[in-house]
């Protein structure tokens, strides 16, 4: 069970990445897409803190969920800064 568990995400991400490589061929919105490196880890925080109405970074800041969108952030601003550079 865990097995599965740890390899559907992975699948899901290779799948993902071939379906966008193959679209950067096409005049589709999605071409320029990408999937980030940073993963959000699944846990009860980033479950509960929608019902009190708060962002995790509010509800449960040192949390791995919040260390998480922390990471997705910065890499983000990373991606955008580098555009800004590049132009």
């Amino acid at each position: 069970m865990s097995r599965v568990a740890v390899s559907c995400p992975q699948e899901v991400v290779r799948d993902l990445e071939s379906y966008l490589e193959k679209s950067r061929r096409q005049a589709v919105p999605w071409a320029g897409a990408r999937v980030l490196k940073t993963r959000v880890r699944r846990n009860i925080k980033l479950a509960e803190c929608p019902s009190f109405g708060q962002s995790v970074l509010t509800y449960a800041p040192k949390c791995p969920g919040a260390a998480d969108y922390q990471n997705l952030a910065r890499e983000v601003l990373a991606l955008e800064s580098a555009k800004r550079v590049a132009a």
